[in-house]
């Protein structure tokens, strides 16, 4: 599978999904007042909210425009379908422990490990390795303001992705 921008990739992606998760649907994030609202109310923290995150509520997965089409859209659609899966799984306790105490040490860590944990899996799948700048941006994730400090422990979040991605080689 090419790295570069490749129809194919979104749209298997988007009709396995589909298929998957029969409520799946994709909705660009700046068409919806409810993400535009978000967007207001985490400016202080995210100023990138709009343009740079994806949102998932429910099977419905909120996207940048820019995303929608590409295959980067692809893989973060997957890292997405951790989180319906996720949710489909463990209902009312998903979303309960995804957004109490949403700031510094957080059950979001958690949901957000297991979803970038797939990202590292397919960036393993499409070049053989994950790369130095894919952990430091998901450390970045879990450790800086986008996600309000999630899990603030940056040697800690290191190790962990570390691991994992040793995992994938392994597992290989």
């Amino acid at each position: 599978m090419s790295p570069t921008s490749n129809t194919y990739y979104w749209a298997s992606t988007v009709l396995e999904l589909k298929d998957r998760f029969p409520k799946f649907r994709i909705v660009i994030k700046d068409r919806s007042t409810l993400m535009r609202f978000f967007g207001l109310l985490l400016r202080p923290f995210n100023p990138g909210f709009m343009d740079f995150y994806t949102v998932t509520l429910g099977q419905t997965v909120y996207m940048p425009r820019w995303m929608h089409g590409t295959d980067n859209g692809a893989k973060i659609l997957r890292h997405e379908a951790v989180h319906i899966g996720d949710s489909i799984k463990f209902g009312l306790l998903y979303y309960l422990s995804y957004i109490i105490l949403p700031i510094g040490p957080s059950f979001r860590a958690i949901w957000e490990l297991r979803a970038y944990t797939e990202t590292m899996q397919i960036e393993y799948n499409l070049y053989g390795h994950v790369k130095e700048t894919t952990i430091k941006f998901i450390a970045g994730q879990f450790t800086e303001s986008s996600y309000l400090w999630m899990f603030p422990f940056p040697k800690t979040i290191d190790k962990i992705l570390r691991k994992r991605a040793d995992r994938l080689i392994k597992t290989a």
